[in-house]
């Protein structure tokens, strides 16, 4: 999936100039078909330098991270269900799907959320807004090529190239059809 990722970095925001994309369109695009954040970031910054302004990755960051947020509810609901359908006890002794909000709850989150309440409800120092972007994007950079670096080809090859496949079936199938549900909405 990460491999399509780093293609959608690099060919979305040409998709998007041949398909006449907005910058709404394309943060739209970007936010809901690219699956690693860092991706979208990176995408969605590559259309805004472009366009000259920061619509696509405002919209692309907010539709991404609202997503990022949606794992909260679907984790817990998840981890409710599979903690009835496994009752009983191992055999240790422990409880066979007992319930642990500790364990299941994604705790980067919290560190989104407080980003966003320090944002919109803390006054900043003149400048200092700026030089975070700038910092994150640096960041975003570096993990997306510390991701790369850390990918071992190797494992890929000799894996075939079925789960490439279906990596690809998948990362084009979400793409099309974020395009299409965007025209149907008639946002596109």
């Amino acid at each position: 999936i990460f491999l399509f990722n780093i293609v959608a970095v690099f060919i979305f925001p040409a998709i998007g100039r041949l398909l006449g994309l907005s910058d709404t369109g394309f943060g739209l695009w970007a936010g809901t078909a690219v699956n690693d954040t860092s991706s979208v970031v990176a995408a969605a910054s590559a259309w805004s330098e472009a366009a000259g302004n920061n619509t696509a990755l405002a919209l692309a960051t907010i539709v991404k991270l609202t997503r990022t947020l949606l794992i909260i509810p679907v984790t817990i609901v998840l981890a409710i269900y599979m903690a009835r359908v496994h009752r009983g006890s191992n055999a240790d002794g422990s409880h066979k799907g007992s319930f642990n909000f500790v364990k299941i709850f994604p705790w980067f989150v919290i560190g989104f959320l407080v980003a966003a309440i320090v944002n919109s409800f803390v006054p900043l120092p003149f400048g200092l807004p700026r030089i975070l972007s700038q910092c994150g994007k640096f960041m975003i950079v570096m993990a997306m090529a510390a991701i790369g670096l850390s990918t071992d080809l190797k494992s890929l090859v000799s894996s075939g190239w079925r789960p490439v496949a279906l990596g690809a079936a998948c990362w084009l199938a979400v793409a099309v059809v974020s395009l299409a549900v965007q025209n149907f909405s008639g946002l596109l």
